[in-house]
């Protein structure tokens, strides 16, 4: 069933609220006396204000999150921390706390406070203000909306509270508003850094779960659970998109001068604890100390006569405004890139993925630029045609000096094996080289190799098999790991010499697909080299790779060393070569260089011409968890941690930009899913979604769980000239139990990604930065899931409430390569 509801409307009283890291959002004024005075307040000359007597901060705030004293009209006095309303792109106000005499000795209460103050001219921090208003809850974010404001001297900064990990949420409410310092950190993600000005740090590196440990094991959820802890959002204090300029974590503007890399180190991070969007942030307030620990990395060595690499080229489209470049000037920008890479690369085969699947024309045109760049006519394209349906598809190059061809190409697909469902992953394209140096053939002699390319489906939208999986694996395992089944069977039936299977595989290397390839008789080099650290690509801020070299038996004695080239996932997306809705200073931090052509690293291994050069592997430790990894999919397996979890509440996305929130009773492609996890079968959930501006009823619907204790409801918009009226906060809540005595809370934004009228042009940033923005499989994207669960569509007239029966339930959520 298909639910079409109204929209949020834009009343003309509605005041901007921005908040940091941030869209900004209007939201309608539901009761006027429950909102702070919109008018500015301009700081008074010290007087009656400053000799009042004052209400302590902490007795504001109590214990816990949130206040007792709403609505009520106090006067503080406390030192300005945090000055969030001078700067461009301000969140409408500031920090004071008390200072250090007046605390109340109780540390579950905090003794800082946001002031709001539209649109007025914040003091100094170091200042001693005293300020009379009303006190309020912004979004479970305690405020005083100012009234009066005068400054009463000058005080010292009060010590900041010491933020150390792993971290528990419940310790927060009584640092909100306050100073406070991380000491020591490095930089997990920077997905958010060009849009939001926002940087997620921790104490050290993380790595994906299954990465590292069998996705069904206790291990596994116990090392995400721990990642989640170990982590906190640093935010630039500016709630406008693509800030300009850019702001390095060391206070500076960030440059192609002054940048920082994944997993470089912050020292002394300080700033004001801040609650928003139910996320707990620290407000930068000054400048850290940066230690590059990732100075950007030359090609790596890896040895051999021959160099064969797999490299996905992020929408490498000759046709303007699709997947890929929107324009002659992006494209030159985007190709620019990945042909220096390719060209420090010099491998003499190199297998593509995310190329246009346009007859040629994309791989041609990269070949054409490439040999103008080296100038010569040095690489070739095996030339296929089109390859599948999808828009994209995967390629093979190489340098006619060291390889040659030997025979026709092979390609997999469904009508060759079902198994390999090219519904969902592009087609394998395989080719067979032998090395031109190899004149004579004997037995410890390398004649030949296949090189077998692969780009299999993502792991951001359903399959309709997901029911047994556990979160960690993502969408469609049970599809990749039939496809890697296929592949082994394929490649033997064809009895192709000396096969390497390459490419995006979607899977991390203790998933089902990677365990199908191992028990096909395929060595995971990445692992043989690297050991289980190696990496090739980042998501939501954990380390893995995606990208592969699984060489075969007969291989294994030729290969010589094996890794990737970080010239990618570890540098800030705001590097890579889009335009669109950049501000100038953007412009300027782009470089053609081959830094950020791609948010995949290349992975490359080299090929002795003959047998019993290979070196041993440069670390000897095994990957963590040796043992037989557990099947993901059997809901048996007694070590599912997720049997005993708690209910739990996910939202994905939890910001949507409008343009992906529209969809229709035909083709409900987008939206925003609404999922309780950890019921019992049958268990029954409602569903509450309510538009925070007041001007449309809530919505409710009941789901029930299914046999995994899952129950989903799916929300989307309705195609409508009247787009921005969608536009704005939603609160969700998931009632269980009996009489729907439990409750969850969650939200979701639907944000503007359209210029606003008198406002630096928000951007809706490359694909390797953006939130979901565009259909397919794009960088960052999530493909559309067909969930199985009701859906609700937001039709765009308050007036109107319509029932569709039928249409397919589909969301949108960003995607692993």
């Amino acid at each position: 069933m298909t639910t079409l509801l109204p929209p949020m409307s834009h009343a003309a009283n509605n005041e901007a609220w921005n908040t940091p890291g941030t869209a900004n959002e209007a939201f309608a004024d539901e009761d006027d006396s429950n909102e702070p005075d919109p008018e500015p307040t301009e700081p008074t000359e010290p007087g009656e204000v400053c000799e009042a007597d004052f209400t302590l901060i902490s007795e504001i705030q109590g214990e816990g999150q949130g206040t007792d004293m709403t609505d009520e009209t106090v006067t503080v006095q406390g030192v300005v921390t945090g000055d969030f309303t001078n700067n461009a792109g301000s969140q409408n106000g500031f920090y004071v706390q008390e200072e250090a005499a007046d605390y109340d000795g109780n540390p579950a209460t905090s003794e800082g406070i946001f002031v709001y103050d539209p649109n007025g001219t914040a003091p100094e921090p170091g200042t001693l203000v005293a300020v009379e208003g009303q006190v309020g809850e912004h979004y479970e974010l305690t405020q005083i909306g100012a009234d009066e404001i005068a400054e009463c001297g000058t005080a010292e900064l009060p010590e900041p509270l010491d933020v150390t990990f792993p971290l528990d949420d419940s310790d927060f409410p009584a640092m909100e508003s306050m100073r406070v310092n991380v000491e020591e950190a490095v930089v997990l993600e920077t997905y958010q850094f060009g849009r939001y000005g926002e940087t997620v740090v921790g104490p050290e590196r993380q790595f994906q779960p299954t990465a590292m440990h069998s996705p069904g094991s206790a291990e596994a959820q116990e090392l995400y659970e721990s990642n989640m802890a170990n982590r906190i959002k640093i935010d630039d204090g500016r709630s406008d998109q693509n800030p300009d300029p850019a702001m390095h974590l060391n206070g500076e503007e960030f440059t192609a001068e002054n940048f920082f890399r994944g997993g470089d180190t912050f020292r002394n991070i300080t700033g004001v604890l801040d609650y928003r969007f139910e996320e707990w942030k620290i407000q930068q307030t000054g400048g850290a100390e940066h230690v590059p620990n990732l100075e950007r990395p030359d090609v790596p060595e890896v040895g051999g006569d021959v160099t064969v690499g797999a490299f996905n080229v992020l929408n490498y489209f000759t046709t303007m405004g699709s997947r890929g470049a929107n324009n002659a000037e992006e494209f030159q920008r985007q190709e620019d890139k990945i042909v220096s890479a390719i060209a420090d690369m010099d491998a003499d085969v190199l297998g593509l993925m995310e190329i246009e699947n346009n007859d040629d024309e994309a791989v041609t045109t990269l070949v054409n630029a490439l040999n103008e760049r080296v100038g010569e006519d040095r690489y070739s394209a095996i030339e296929t045609g089109q390859l599948g349906t999808d828009e994209i598809t995967t390629a093979i190059i190489f340098q006619a000096d060291a390889v040659e061809p030997v025979g026709d190409f092979y390609v997999l697909d469904a009508t060759v094996d079902d198994r390999f469902d090219t519904a969902r992953h592009r087609p394998a394209l395989a080719q067979t080289f032998a090395p031109v140096a190899n004149a004579d053939s004997t037995d410890d002699q390398l004649d030949e190799f296949t090189m077998v390319t692969n780009h299999l489906k993502s792991k951001g939208s359903e399959c309709g098999s997901e029911g047994d999986n556990t979160h960690l694996v993502g969408s469609c395992d049970a599809e990749r790991t039939a496809a890697a089944e296929a592949l082994v069977d394929w490649v033997d039936t064809q009895d192709m010499p000396n096969p390497v299977i390459t490419g995006d595989l979607n899977a991390y290397d203790q998933e089902a697909p990677i365990a199908a390839l191992q028990d096909g008789g395929y060595t995971d080099l990445r692992a043989h080299f690297d050991g289980a650290e190696a990496y090739s690509y980042v998501f939501d801020g954990q380390l893995g790779y995606l990208d592969y070299a699984m060489a075969g038996e007969e291989l294994m004695p030729f290969i010589t060393g094996a890794t990737s080239w970080h010239a990618n996932s570890d540098e800030v997306p705001i590097f890579d070569y889009t335009t669109e809705f950049k501000q100038p200073a953007h412009q300027e931090i782009y470089e053609p260089g081959p830094y950020r052509a791609s948010d995949h690293d290349p992975v490359l291994f080299g090929l002795s011409l003959t047998a019993g050069d290979t070196e041993e592997p440069t670390d000897p430790e095994e990957p963590t968890n040796p043992e037989e990894p557990s099947d993901p999919t059997d809901p048996t397996d007694p070590s599912d941690p997720e049997a005993p979890l708690d209910p739990s509440l996910s939202i994905e996305p939890q910001r949507i930009a409008v343009e992906d929130f529209i969809g229709s009773d035909e083709d409900a492609e987008r939206g925003v899913l609404l999922r309780v996890d950890g019921l019992e079968p049958g268990e029954q959930v409602q569903f509450t979604v309510t538009p925070r501006s007041g001007n449309v009823q809530p919505y409710e619907h009941t789901a029930v769980a299914n046999d995994d204790g899952v129950a989903q409801w799916h929300v989307a918009g309705l195609n409508s000239a009247e787009i921005d009226a969608y536009i704005g906060a939603y609160d969700v809540v998931a009632s269980y139990g009996d009489e729907a005595e439990n409750t969850l809370n969650g939200s979701f934004e639907v944000y503007s990604n359209n210029p606003a009228p008198e406002t630096e042009t928000p951007e809706t940033d490359s694909p390797g930065e953006q939130p979901p923005a565009e259909l397919g499989e794009s960088a960052y994207n999530g493909d559309l899931a067909n969930t199985g669960a009701n859906s609700v569509l937001l039709f765009a007239s308050v007036a109107v409430l319509l029932l569709v029966v039928g249409g397919s339930a589909l969301f949108m959520s960003r995607r692993h390569h």
